[in-house]
């Protein structure tokens, strides 16, 4: 069916289909109305193939032509989990997630879950949900629309624990980059953004301080990305908070991150000591295993050998005959791998 002058379906495949989280269709056959719920798009417009029949999962709910029905949706379109209390029973909406009462009775969308979804997030995460529509349409020639009619309608918030975000995040990592950290964050949408704060901490000191600021958005409802980099992490794990605060100063924690540094590149050093070794001064964090490997220009390894080092300073003799020239030393351990360049005179 087609409901608007814009020509906009409820159930397209294309993108000019209904933004809605949850869409209820009730299809008569043989005098009995069965109820199915959009779980994705259909694939061409006017088709029923992206709704879920859930009349074999929900075999004590019958809809027939003059029934009354209680009918209640509680409805999260929030990021995360949200829980109500119905007859002094609790119950949790997943993200996303949608239940549906019929007569005090709870729907099943599978089995032992009541979650229905959309499966093609028709809906931008965050959204609000500000509206809602019924419609009566017909398939057939004498233009006999369905009706319904509504009473005692209440359109409230009963979810209980719902933290309504200014920005929707899609995940926050931390990479080590040699002796870097690039710290990556998206967001869905953004309201009254003013900006983004990181706060970083260690093991040692777990006093976070921030080190990065970044202006956000403001307000949006597109996909955005961020990023920036920590240039003097910390040696050994580097905890990151990502802080987000609006144009008031209020401030939310959206995420945290990690990444482990194992040592600083200026702490690993090397030099020809003789025409027969070369000397390798490294301060290691913990206790491991490691590798050295030295190449000429041409790219040809002349040495590899087999190191383990121990916490704190470590200085190393590595035998290996060198003529005149520029080398390149590779340091290896579990987690890093360092080049760096030497003269043999």
């Amino acid at each position: 069916a087609t409901p608007y002058s814009s020509n906009t379906n409820f159930n397209d495949a294309n993108t000019s289909g209904l933004p809605s989280m949850l869409l209820m269709h009730w299809n008569i056959d043989n005098g009995v109305y069965k109820l199915s719920i959009r779980e994705k798009r259909s694939t061409a417009s006017g088709n029923l193939d992206g709704f879920k029949a859930i009349s074999a999962l929900n075999p004590s709910i019958s809809f027939v032509n003059g029934g009354e029905y209680d009918i209640q949706v509680y409805a999260n379109n929030s990021s995360t989990n949200a829980s109500y209390t119905k007859n002094n029973t609790p119950y949790t909406v997943a993200a996303r997630s949608s239940h549906v009462w019929v007569n005090n009775t709870i729907l099943l969308y599978e089995v032992g879950n009541p979650n229905f979804i959309d499966q093609d997030s028709n809906l931008a995460a965050g959204a609000l949900l500000n509206a809602f529509i019924f419609l009566g349409y017909n398939n057939d020639q004498n233009n006999n629309d369905a009706q319904a009619y509504l009473d005692d309608f209440v359109y409230a918030n009963y979810l209980e624990n719902i933290n309504v975000l200014p920005v929707v995040l899609d995940g926050f990592s931390a990479t080590k980059q040699n002796n870097d950290v690039l710290l990556n964050w998206k967001t869905l949408s953004e309201k009254d953004n003013a900006k983004f704060e990181i706060f970083r901490y260690g093991d040692a000191d777990q006093t976070p301080k921030l080190i990065k600021t970044v202006t956000g958005k403001g307000n949006t409802s597109t996909l955005t990305n961020y990023s920036t980099t920590d240039n003097s992490p910390l040696i050994g794990n580097n905890y990151y908070k990502l802080v987000q605060l609006d144009f008031n100063g209020k401030a939310d924690t959206l995420a945290t991150a990690a990444a482990k540094i194992g040592f600083n590149k200026s702490e690993f050093n090397i030099y020809a000591e003789s025409d027969n070794s070369v000397r390798l001064s490294i301060n290691s964090l913990t206790n491991e295993n490691a590798a050295i490997e030295i190449y000429n220009l041409s790219g040809q390894c002349l040495v590899s050998e087999k190191l383990r080092l121990t916490e704190g300073a470590n200085q190393l003799t590595i035998p290996v005959q060198l003529g005149k020239g520029v080398y390149v030393a590779v340091l290896k351990t579990n987690e890093d791998q360092y080049k760096t360049k030497f003269i043999s005179k």
